[in-house]
């Protein structure tokens, strides 16, 4: 699954990049509701239903690397009945990719 980021201020004035460096250019409020769009479209696409609640909750999906708790196949936390494997994040590391991940 390949997902850009969400909408940027360079996307909506381009002067932005006259006064901030390119990979500090942030997330416009509408970027930040693109990100949370794509967030549960694709969780719904690996079964991870809604993504509703609370930050941690969040980090749940996103973050999956802590080894210590995993079952023999592959799978952790506590939904590794269901859940298969891990899901890797590959991002760059200008702020608004960043921003688009947390949301």
């Amino acid at each position: 699954i390949l997902i850009r980021h969400g909408e940027s201020l360079g996307n909506i004035d381009e002067r932005a990049y006259v006064t901030t460096a390119d990979w500090r250019i942030p997330l416009t409020e509408r970027g930040r509701e693109q990100a949370r769009s794509a967030g549960r479209k694709v969780a719904s696409q690996l079964c991870y239903g809604s993504l509703k609640g609370s930050d941690s909750e969040k980090h749940d999906v996103v973050r999956d690397d802590d080894d210590d708790d995993a079952g023999q196949d592959g799978s952790s936390g506590p939904d590794s009945k269901t859940r298969k494997g891990k899901i890797f994040f590959y991002f760059s590391p200008y702020l608004r990719t960043r921003q688009t991940l947390r949301e």
